[in-house]
């Protein structure tokens, strides 16, 4: 028994001589349709003498042989390309419903050859007529789909629902056109199943996307004839939610840019087939993601319409889907069902459930990199060892209760402000931690480059790209704590960018600020923590720093001294204090203090708390 060839690879050279075949079938279709419509008050019989009559259905008949044997020569290209190998599964991928015999598809109108041999086997005049030049084609034709012998399969759908056109045949004259060369202009392919408005049938298209620029250069003529204002607005839609998408997770300006204005090309579907839905948005905003994010190709189509925001909206109805979905399994591929007001990154996610998330992962790193800004993932305090290693407890701080007060109140953003080496980072950890202790929201530490705050809609990518760089799935909660934000001009409005970033992106912002002395920061309507270090406040933390750390006696004239020489350098004073621990037997109590005075540098390479 033959071995059973599989279904083509997707572009492959085989891929797009199936499309020619099904295109030339569709084109015989049309043709066949325009026999079909008999002129009112007219029959097969009618006009004038016998010879008259030959000689009318000779002219008619040189177009229908031209057709048939356009559909002979190309499924003659398709065996020259498997080496002769017409064994079973070698028409894979053509539609089943526009070949010969029973089949498979037997619902709705008929279609293709199964019509070409209703009209042979009927008796008008005209088909008799007609019978010995195009029978003996139909018989090799029929010789081949049998020698394919397909698997029986589920049915290949009902047909649509009256009124519904997903695509439109409009029987006009066609011109050959090469479907194989291959074009010198990068290109994005974009596969789509689509349904027959006359038969309810499913069969797949592909439209190529390319640079309108490089596509000029290149002296390629796109062929956008068959694409309805309909069907353009769709499918264009689906390419800007796929430039978004792809712009946010980090692509670089340029390579976005370049897809920015695209040329169009159509394959599969004989010219003047006019598509005409919007059902190829979902699949062109995956496949321009995917192309410029570097993926595979995925082995799952999707259909819909898609917003520019990236939403899935107009979804197939049940009787679409099936019949799509059976015109994706003659190809050996998967439909995916989606639900209206599914995200774009959602779709691709799960279109490429293996590779999506590393894919942005090392996206955004690389993106992060390139503007400057830091991020990672706060999992522990990180400020409670000296420079030296010296481990030591935290004493009660005001200001992580004040900070948790204001997340438990829901506060979109929060800030927090003082002096540098103040606690501000170690407050805000404390209580980002115990928050997630509580609740399971992860803590993103980011840092912005040169410690400016961006606007609104910078700040938003940043985010979104610290969220994919650390693997926190898209609108998902988390806490994202802007750190060491500095005071720069023109870059001070944190009542508007705060609250907006934080809206735009699940998350709840925390901003750890520098407040100096030249500082002018707006945060009237946001919700503040100021942290405010003077000589009484260090007097008392350095009372219960050295109580709870065993280091010496609160009254300890030490501790006074040592406060006063830290001069309310918080980070300092911990050295200096952790100076006076007793001396471990046979060492010394070491001295941080040269180590200390460097590390509250301003924005040192070393992680120091702020």
């Amino acid at each position: 028994m033959a071995e059973t060839l599989p279904p083509p690879e997707r572009y492959s050279q085989r891929w797009y001589l199936v499309l020619t075949v099904q295109e030339e079938l569709l084109a015989l279709d049309e043709l066949l349709h325009t026999f079909t419509l008999a002129e009112p008050g007219r029959s097969d019989g009618d006009g004038g003498s016998e010879e008259e009559r030959h000689e009318r259905w000779d002219r008619e008949l040189e177009p229908l042989v031209k057709a048939v044997d356009r559909v002979m020569d190309s499924v003659e290209n398709l065996a020259e390309e498997l080496g002769g190998r017409t064994g079973p599964g070698w028409l894979s991928g053509v539609p089943d419903w526009l070949g010969p015999g029973g089949g498979r598809a037997v619902g709705g109108p008929r279609a293709g050859l199964r019509l070409l041999e209703d009209l042979l086997d009927s008796a008008a005049p005209k088909w008799r007529y007609w019978r010995e030049a195009l029978e003996w084609r139909v018989e090799e034709l029929r010789a081949s789909w049998e020698a394919a012998a397909p698997d029986p399969g589920p049915h290949a759908g009902t047909p649509a629902p009256a009124g519904h056109t997903a695509t439109v045949a409009v029987p006009v004259a066609r011109t050959p056109a090469d479907t194989v060369a291959a074009r010198p202009a990068p290109r994005i392919s974009v596969v789509f199943p689509v349904v027959d408005a006359v038969t309810g049938h499913g069969f797949l298209v592909e439209v190529r996307l390319r640079p309108r620029e490089r596509a000029d250069a290149s002296g390629w003529v796109p062929e956008e004839q068959r694409l309805t204002p309909k069907f353009r607005r769709g499918l264009l839609a689906g390419h800007r939610a796929g430039l978004e998408l792809a712009r946010r997770a980090g692509v670089p300006g340029p390579a976005v840019e370049e897809w920015r204005a695209v040329t169009l090309e159509v394959r599969g579907v004989p010219e003047r087939y006019e598509l005409d839905d919007t059902s190829a948005g979902i699949g062109t905003a995956a496949a321009v993601a995917g192309h410029l994010l570097g993926l595979p190709v995925p082995t799952a189509l999707a259909s819909g319409a898609i917003l520019d925001d990236g939403t899935v909206t107009d979804l197939p109805s049940r009787e679409q889907f099936a019949a799509k979905e059976a015109a994706a399994r003659d190809h050996g591929l998967d439909l995916l069902p989606l639900s209206s007001g599914t995200a774009l990154a959602e779709v691709c996610h799960r279109l490429w459930p293996r590779e999506w998330q590393p894919v942005l992962e090392s996206t955004a790193e690389a993106a992060l990199t390139a503007l400057g800004h830091e991020v990672r993932l706060i999992q522990e305090v990180g400020t409670d060892s000296t420079v030296g290693g010296h481990r030591f407890v935290l004493t009660p701080s005001p200001v992580v209760e004040a900070v948790r007060q204001r997340l438990e109140a829901g506060a979109p953003a929060v800030v927090v402000g003082g002096p540098r080496s103040s606690t501000r980072t170690t407050s805000v950890r404390r209580a980002a931690l115990g928050w997630q202790q509580r609740h399971g929201t992860p803590v993103i530490e980011l840092r912005p480059s040169a410690g400016a705050l961006p606007d609104a809609a910078e700040l938003r990518d940043a985010i979104t790209l610290a969220r994919n760089a650390t693997r926190v799935p898209p609108g998902s909660p988390a806490l994202v704590v802007l750190e060491d934000l500095l005071s720069h001009q023109d870059a001070t409005d944190l009542e508007t960018v705060l609250p907006r970033a934080a809206a735009e992106t699940c998350s709840t912002v925390i901003a750890v600020c520098l407040y100096s002395g030249g500082s002018r920061w707006r945060a009237h309507t946001v919700a503040t923590v100021p942290v405010v270090v003077n000589q009484q406040w260090a007097r008392q933390f350095s009372k219960e720093f050295v109580e709870l750390n065993g280091l010496a006696e609160p009254d300890d004239v030490r501790v006074e001294v040592v406060r006063r020489a830290a001069a309310l350098d918080i980070w300092l004073l911990v050295h200096l204090l952790m100076d006076l621990r007793p001396a471990a037997a046979g060492g010394h109590g070491g001295s941080g203090l040269a180590l200390a005075a460097t590390a509250t540098l301003p924005r040192p390479t070393a992680e120091v708390p702020a």
